[in-house]
């Protein structure tokens, strides 16, 4: 439980070596790796986003799991919110209650030295740069994210033991498109994650904070992948094939046209 309690935070202490794998994917890799994200959601066929994560979600750990968790968490470089930042941090509330984790993922601010937002079982970390980078609106982009995290913990924890960098793209991927599920049902901007994704990167590039960086696709290909999502929760186009119920809309496309499109030159 302390090992996987720590696992946001090991994100900080990556060796060189692990960083060095980011921007080195093809554009057919990234693509390929775009197109088994995407599979996640096609399994939402006539169903509602809530229904749909709903279906999905874990059940919460336990009361004293959750103390086990937030006892093993190193107190160094935690810090007290101001009132501004307290401000700030109630825009996350929305999110929490929408995938029922208000009251069991504890939010704490924390000093790194560069714009982070992790997930740590049952804390949601994020950094006093990250928080001063961003808008509320682009925090809640962030917070939907990494509650993403939430559903795919079990895979992430053994492709992290793996060190498969391929499968942790992949599931990265689909915490983007679990944020953009969650923006569109709360009725917020979904464009605000590719926003704030753009902000907390370049940002972390200029202070040469690269070492979580090989967990990710480049930059160009989330920003990507985030509009494809974006795009067919909202684009009233039918295709004969599987179809997503959103809150308002049928919405169906074909796999093959989809694939096509997603790193088409107009995204």
């Amino acid at each position: 439980m302390r090992q996987e309690a720590v696992v946001a935070l090991a994100l900080l202490t990556l060796s060189p070596a692990r960083a060095a794998l980011a921007g080195t994917k093809k554009p057919s890799d990234a693509n390929r790796l775009a197109t088994k994200a995407l599979a996640f959601f096609d399994a939402a066929a006539a169903a509602s986003i809530p229904e749909f994560l709903g279906r999905l979600r874990p059940e919460p750990i336990s009361p004293a799991a959750r103390t086990q968790v937030i006892a093993s968490l190193p107190r160094q470089g935690e810090l007290r919110p101001t009132a501004a930042e307290q401000t700030k941090l109630a825009a996350v509330a929305p999110v929490l209650d929408f995938h029922a984790r208000n009251g069991v993922i504890e939010v704490k601010v924390i000093d790194v030295g560069h714009a982070f937002v992790g997930h740590a079982r049952t804390v949601l970390l994020i950094s006093r740069d990250a928080l001063a980078l961003v808008t509320p609106e682009e925090l809640q982009a962030l917070a939907a994210h990494e509650m993403g995290h939430e559903y795919l913990w079990n895979e992430y924890q053994v492709a992290m033991g793996e060190g498969a960098s391929d499968r942790l793209q992949e599931l990265e991927l689909v915490c983007d498109g679990i944020a953009i599920l969650t923006l569109r049902a709360l009725g917020l901007d979904q464009g605000r994650l590719a926003s704030a994704v753009t902000k907390m990167t370049r940002h972390n590039e200029r202070l040469g904070a690269t070492a979580s960086a090989s967990f990710y696709v480049s930059l160009g290909e989330r920003r990507r992948f985030i509009a494809a999502v974006s795009e067919r929760l909202s684009a009233p186009v039918v295709f004969r094939s599987r179809c997503f119920r959103g809150d308002y809309e049928a919405i169906c496309f074909d796999a093959t046209v989809r694939n096509r499109m997603l790193y088409s030159d107009e995204l």
